[in-house]
């Protein structure tokens, strides 16, 4: 088991503070959510579910189905504001597949309560914990590992935003790594940079 400590955490704030695009996608998503927190008006929904899947290459291929299925949701609203983490499983309707999308969609609704899942988060954590690649799905699962994760780095103090930059980083350079470049343009710009190499070394516990 290998765990980061804030040193590998900063070291990630550093290489997103590069990222333009990224950058700029979630602010256009978290400004967007902030103004619509509700889950009840079609049009918002939609809007919400296309940005995330644009945004944020969730790959889900029928956005507007996935937009009827979280109108239809009773009390999802509550769900959300509360924290809840069946939430989550809610809106991906059991559909493992769908977690990541639905991680996302409720991490921008409350980003203290829901970390977001993805497969290179999860390729990261399972590399930290066990020293090789795996899935953690559903999220309820998800949430109760990456917890534990959290709280045994000693990263209690670390929002779910800023350990998720970390994951999601450390999950695509071990990918770059192993020759896989299909991975963000962004990151794999940056990486074959001059000054690059070597900050993303700084991600290595």
């Amino acid at each position: 088991m290998r765990l980061p400590g804030l040193r590998n955490i900063e070291t990630a704030k550093q290489i997103y503070e590069r990222l333009d695009r990224w950058k700029l996608a979630n602010e256009v998503v978290s400004s967007y959510f902030q103004a619509h927190p509700d889950n009840t008006d079609k049009h918002c929904v939609v809007t919400k579910v296309v940005l995330v899947n644009g945004l944020y290459s969730a790959n889900i291929k029928d956005p507007m189905g996935i937009a009827e299925h979280i109108l239809g949701l009773p009390g999802l609203d509550k769900q959300l504001k509360a924290g809840d983490v069946e939430a989550i499983d809610l809106i991906a309707d059991a559909d493992r597949h769908y977690v990541s999308f639905a991680s996302k969609y409720g991490h921008f609704h409350k980003k203290s309560a829901f970390p977001m899942c993805d497969k290179y988060v999860e390729n990261a954590m399972g590399l930290l914990l066990e020293g090789r690649r795996r899935s953690f799905r559903p999220y309820s699962y998800f949430f109760e590992k990456i917890t534990a994760f959290r709280e045994q780095a000693g990263l209690g103090s670390v929002s779910w935003e800023d350990l998720d930059k970390y994951l999601w980083l450390y999950g695509q350079w071990k990918e770059l790594e192993k020759g896989n470049e299909a991975i963000g343009k962004e990151v794999k710009t940056l990486y074959k940079s001059h000054e690059c190499p070597d900050l993303f070394d700084g991600l290595e516990p």
